[in-house]
């Protein structure tokens, strides 16, 4: 696993988390 690919995978998952909390604060 190259490391600009974990950051990336890291970076999408960060989205992901971002976005279920933004998600949760709506309901």
């Amino acid at each position: 696993m190259t490391a600009p690919v974990f950051l990336q995978r890291l970076f999408e998952w960060k989205v992901r988390g971002v976005r279920w909390i933004e998600i949760i604060g709506v309901v």
